[in-house]
């Protein structure tokens, strides 16, 4: 760990990046568990996400064959414009439960590095609602019985359209209706509505905690975010949405992002 800190330490990127570059460490000797004896290779594998540069020089670097040059100003500005993309993603703000309903505020977030000008955006929400007794970790425990969705309200003025449905899920897409709040810009704080969404249950709930399951694909001018949502309910009315992102460009469908874990 001491060795993977330093190496991180050394590098900085533009723009900053979200996570740290992968490293691979294979270190030999009399002792592998230990992680004693000799580092015999280092392997930096680079995100898509940012160029790297290095800490103590302030230089960034090029591997060309056995060769590695340092890349001049015009080149690396040239890559960091290659890297600029917008990163968009749902996000649930606000949820009022209630034992027959809920309400929810979904807005676009983008943390990429680089204002979204288009943005349109699928939902298939999952009709079946499993209900548990508690959540541990990652895993809802005592999930042995599931609530349908009745029916569902777009609101008013409704922001979703609505596709289709059948008995297991209903699709929605936001984004069509005119005009639409864009750009959607890059900052952590900054969240754009997207829309607000009552489902009505079949049936009451007085207790357990409960997983609501959409799937979602939202599309910039320039790239799509695959992102797979799992909200967590609880019936104090507090919930936690866990995401697992994946952002692809379209013209290579490169892997530019990828995230998972519950938001904070």
């Amino acid at each position: 760990m001491r060795i993977r800190d330093w190496i991180i330490s050394g590098l900085k990127s533009v723009p900053y990046y979200l996570q740290p570059p992968f490293i691979n460490i294979r270190i030999f000797g009399e002792d592998e568990t230990k992680s004693e004896g000799w580092v015999v290779l280092i392997y930096v594998r680079k995100r898509h996400d940012a160029v790297y540069y290095s800490a103590l020089d302030g230089k960034a670097y090029q591997r060309k064959g056995t060769k590695t040059e340092e890349i001049d100003m015009m080149t690396f500005l040239s890559a960091v414009e290659r890297k600029r993309q917008p990163i968009v993603y749902i996000e649930a703000r606000d949820l009022i439960f209630k034992e027959n309903s809920m309400e929810i505020t979904l807005v676009f977030k983008n943390i990429g590095a680089k204002p979204a000008m288009t943005v349109d955006c699928i939902l298939g929400i999952n009709k079946s609602i499993p209900v548990g007794q508690k959540l541990e970790g990652e895993r809802l425990v005592g999930a042995n019985k599931e609530i349908k969705i009745k029916n569902l309200d777009r609101g008013s003025p409704p922001r979703f359209v609505l596709l289709r449905q059948d008995e297991k899920e209903v699709i929605l897409e936001t984004s069509r209706i005119a005009p639409f709040q864009t750009p959607i810009f890059p900052h952590q704080d900054i969240v754009t509505l997207a829309g607000k969404i009552t489902l009505n249950l079949k049936e009451r709930i007085t207790e357990g905690v409960l997983c609501l399951r959409i799937s979602m694909i939202i599309f910039t001018e320039v790239n799509f975010t695959q992102q797979q949502c799992m909200i967590v309910i609880f019936r104090n009315g507090k919930f936690k949405q866990f995401n697992i992102l994946e952002v692809r460009d379209y013209l290579t469908n490169r892997k530019i992002f990828e995230m998972e874990g519950f938001l904070r």
